[in-house]
């Protein structure tokens, strides 16, 4: 098997986000917001939909993360998960599977908290 190119990298992350966006606007047409910058080098996305936040960077590493703004504490419910410098495609691989496992249903379920959708993590 080949390795993935940072193109490539790229263009996986870059379709199951647009994918994802797709179903949020057709869930939440009044209360999702995004903002891409794309380029040949890197990937950078921000999501928001009512008080959960997105971000995803693709570059020279890979960076997810997401939380909930509430006024009465803040940032609150804050998950993340990351690559190092110069990723495996293994790491490229379970970073996407975490991307639709985790964070989609956290989107797609912006009032729940993610100790609610996935208590396991939390343990």
């Amino acid at each position: 098997m080949e390795e993935l190119t940072g193109q490539e990298v790229i263009a996986l992350f870059e379709g199951l986000m647009r994918a994802e966006e797709r179903r949020l606007r057709a869930k939440y047409p009044r209360y999702c917001r995004s903002r891409w910058e794309v380029d040949e080098e890197s990937l950078h996305i921000e999501i928001k939909v009512r008080k959960r936040k997105f971000e995803l960077y693709v570059g020279d590493k890979i960076d997810i993360v997401a939380w909930y703004n509430s006024r009465s504490c803040g940032v609150d419910d804050y998950i993340s998960d990351f690559s190092y410098l110069h990723y495996t495609d293994e790491e490229v691989w379970t970073l996407a599977r975490l991307l639709q496992t985790r964070y989609f249903p956290i989107l797609e379920n912006p009032e729940a908290s993610s100790e609610d959708l996935f208590p396991e993590m939390w343990e």
